[in-house]
């Protein structure tokens, strides 16, 4: 998609942006809200429930094929380890850590892994 004017930003992607600043930046407080009230682990297990269910709707309502079952191992490997295990530790970790020093570490997981990439000649 081409734009007049290029130096003008796209409204979509100004909404898109500003939803996902604020999603991001309201995350670790509402988490945070949660383990007052919920066990950690059961608190996060509610949260990705209710996200799979939402996911899952999209794909119906979209037409997107599920994966295969080749693809889907990779896809729970990768979920395991990249979602589940730095979000239930997160979870616990937020029990007794403040929620600002919690979004500052998870924000810096980029930059870690730039450097080790770096690190690693990868």
């Amino acid at each position: 998609m081409i734009r007049k004017n290029a130096l003008q930003p796209d409204s979509r992607i100004l909404a898109a942006f500003t939803a996902m600043v604020f999603i991001g930046g309201t995350n670790f407080v509402a988490v945070r809200l949660s383990d007052r009230g919920l066990a950690p682990l059961y608190g996060a297990g509610l949260r990705f429930l209710g996200a799979a269910v939402l996911l899952y709707v999209f794909l119906i309502v979209r037409r997107i094929a599920l994966p295969t079952r080749e693809q889907l191992k990779g896809t729970l490997l990768y979920g395991a380890l990249g979602f589940a295990a730095s979000y239930a530790f997160a979870y616990l970790a937020l029990v007794s850590l403040p929620s600002g020093v919690a979004a500052v570490v998870m924000g810096s997981v980029p930059l870690i892994t730039l450097l080790l990439a770096v690190t690693h000649g990868v």
